[in-house]
Order: structure tokens, then C-alpha cells, then sequence
């Protein structure tokens, strides 16, 4: 936009870009790394079996969303799969459905964050039961193109003689009411309507119903009590130097306005805005 091509500082822009180029030239030096590797990270995937099979079905569902010459085959053919969410008559398995699918929803990203490996399925080493834990992204397709964000979890029971997935049970986060989930995100909310053709929707995180007898403080009918559920997130942190001369933090909610992304028009660049789950302002303290 106009406004964009006025803000956008190309010598600034040069200079964030060598300074990143400076800082993974200094890590690699250190032996350290600049990318994140979600399948090997332990936190989220506890070993090296579910990993692997996490890793191949990711890649699997990116060839069903985004390139079929790369779908690779990880469903038997006679998989008994359950879900809450809706299926085509012609879907026979997941992948067929995340297929289907991208003739409704304007855009479909589905991620494997999380996984680990359950009890053998009657002591029989061959059926291997693993839990992943998913969030889906979709672009509804109105005028102001809501973003819906669902997480959840799949039990599935891999073959071991064939490396294919027999067994698929879906549970979404929250209950397994699709249409509440869903319908609880699509209303517009105000930037939604005062960025209309210029920034996308901002994508929420899910706030569930506590799950147990949970009991509220005494000044309960001034706050919500709601749960999170697990997700897979990153912690930047801004130094604000120069205080409210420079106003640094500013760029956080305006990057959007004052960097070269082009959000509209025929053109327009992957870009999904998300709500933070956490803000902490902190004073330096050396400062």
C-alpha cells in the first residue's frame, strides 16, 4: 500500500538484513544453530520412533495440502478412521479429506506439534499406538476471511510390518463440537473490520473450559478462568532502546503497516497474524 511504500526504509532494511547475516555467521562459529528443527526436538516429540513417524506423516500432509507429486503414502487402505469432523463420501482416509477439503476453505495449514508413544495395543510389538497432538489453520471463506484455529489430538495405531497407519481416532480440544469451535471464531471482531483489505485477520489462541472442579478467588465476576492448550511457540525479545524518542516496541504492532509485506492484492504474501499468549514488559537490570 501507500502507506507501506512511504514507511519502508531500504538502508534500514539492509542493515537488519547484515546483521542477521553477522549473527548466524557468529553462531555457526560457535557451533551453534539458526534453525529449529521442531522433529528433533524432545520436549515435543519424546523419542525417536514417534519422531520419525510424526516427520512422515508431516510430509504427507504437505503433499496432500500443497503438492500432490510429493504425497507420500502412510494410510492403509482399510484404515478405521473416527473423527468429529465432517467426511466426503470420497474420503477414505485423512489425507483424501485435507484434500477435499481445499475447495471450501480459502487456505488449510495442518501442523504436527507434539507426539509420544502409548502402551502396545495387547502387548503386540507389530501395532504400534502413538498420540499426536495437531493445530489446524483455516481461511474461512467470507468477506473479511476469518481465521479459525482448532488443536487437538490423534491416536494412531501404526503397522509395523508395513509402516502404515491402520487406526486414526480424532479428538478435538475442548470437546468435539465442531460447529461451536469453529462458529465461536467467525463473527468480526473490530481491526478485523478496520483492516479490511489491508492486513488478514488475526488468528487467536483457543481458550477452553476448565477441565475438573475448578473454584474461582473471591473477586471471581471480575476475570475469566479458561485453559490453553499446548502449543508450539516462540519467545522474541525487543530491546527498546531509546525510549519514547525512538519508540522501538512501535514496530511490533505496526510491522505490518511499515515493513515491505504485500498483504493485499493479487500478489499477496503468506502472512497470518496470531494474538500473543503472554506480554512481558520488564526493566533491564543494568539499566
Amino acid at each position: 500500500s501507500k502507506v507501506k511504500e512511504e514507511l519502508f526504509d531500504p538502508v534500514a532494511e539492509d542493515r537488519a538484513a547484515e546483521l542477521a547475516r553477522q549473527e548466524r555467521d557468529a553462531l555457526q562459529l560457535d557451533g551453534g544453530r539458526t534453525v529449529y528443527r521442531r522433529f528433533e526436538d524432545t520436549t515435543c516429540f519424546v523419542d525417536g520412533e514417534v519422531a520419525d513417524v510424526a516427520s512422515r506423516l508431516q510430509a504427507a500432509i504437505n503433499g496432500a495440502l500443497y503438492d500432490e507429486d510429493e504425497a507420500v503414502p502412510m494410510y492403509a487402505a482399510n484404515v478405521d478412521w473416527t473423527t468429529p469432523f465432517p467426511r466426503a463420501k470420497g474420503s477414505q482416509t485423512p489425507l483424501d479429506e485435507l484434500t477435499n477439503a481445499l475447495s471450501f476453505y480459502k487456505r488449510l495449514d495442518l501442523a504436527i506439534v507434539g507426539g509420544r508413544s502409548l502402551p502396545g495395543s495387547n502387548g503386540n510389538s507389530a501395532r504400534n499406538e502413538m498420540e499426536f497432538r495437531w493445530e489446524a489453520s483455516v481461511e474461512w471463506p467470507n468477506s473479511w476471511e476469518s481465521r479459525v484455529l482448532l488443536t487437538g489430538t490423534s491416536r494412531i495405531v501404526l503397522d509395523a510390518s508395513s509402516a502404515k497407519i491402520v487406526s486414526q481416532t480424532d479428538k478435538l480440544d475442548g470437546g468435539d463440537n465442531v460447529v461451536a469451535a469453529i462458529g465461536s471464531q467467525l463473527n468480526p471482531r473490530f481491526w478485523d473490520l478496520y483492516h479490511i483489505g489491508m492486513t488478514p485477520s488475526a488468528e487467536l489462541t483457543p481458550r477452553l473450559q476448565p477441565r475438573g472442579d475448578v473454584k474461582k478467588g473471591l473477586f471471581s465476576g471480575s476475570y475469566e478462568l479458561c485453559e490453553v492448550p499446548p502449543r508450539l511457540v516462540v519467545q522474541p525479545t525487543l530491546l527498546d532502546f531509546g525510549g519514547r524518542d525512538e519508540r522501538i516496541a512501535q514496530v511490533v504492532p505496526n510491522h505490518a503497516f511499515s515493513t515491505i509485506i504485500k498483504t493485499t492484492g493479487p500478489n499477496k504474501q503468506r502472512y497470518v497474524p496470531v494474538s500473543p499468549i503472554e506480554v512481558a514488559i520488564s526493566r533491564d537490570a543494568e539499566a
